[in-house]
């Protein structure tokens, strides 16, 4: 059982960024349709850094994500930790990367 804080379903961020990059499934074959599925909720890592983010959108183009602070650019590796689609279901550590992400701030 998770024992960490679920994500809470009326989370308002305190700014937008868009998100995009390169999204290639790692691992388990039967997970690579994720990066076509649209997502409500994604928990990521950055390289070795415990920098948690959340997402919503499609893994395969921009990600309208949840992120503090302006302009930035993030070199992978980038590994989602979960992702939960609309139907509540909820997967751990999926084996997804992304091998280069561009963070810019949302007007």
């Amino acid at each position: 059982m998770d024992k960490r804080h679920p994500i809470p379903a009326n989370f308002t961020p305190r700014s937008h960024v868009r998100l995009s990059g390169i999204v290639k499934a790692r691992g388990n074959a039967e997970f690579a349709p994720l990066t076509r599925q649209k997502v409500c909720r994604v928990e990521l890592e950055v390289g070795d850094l415990d920098v948690n983010v959340m997402a919503c959108g499609d893994l395969a183009d921009n990600l309208a994500c949840l992120l503090s602070g302006s302009l930035v650019r993030i070199t992978g590796p980038l590994n989602i930790l979960r992702w939960e689609t609309g139907d509540g279901t909820i997967h751990e550590r999926v084996g997804v990367s992304v091998e280069e992400l561009h963070v810019e701030q949302q007007t």
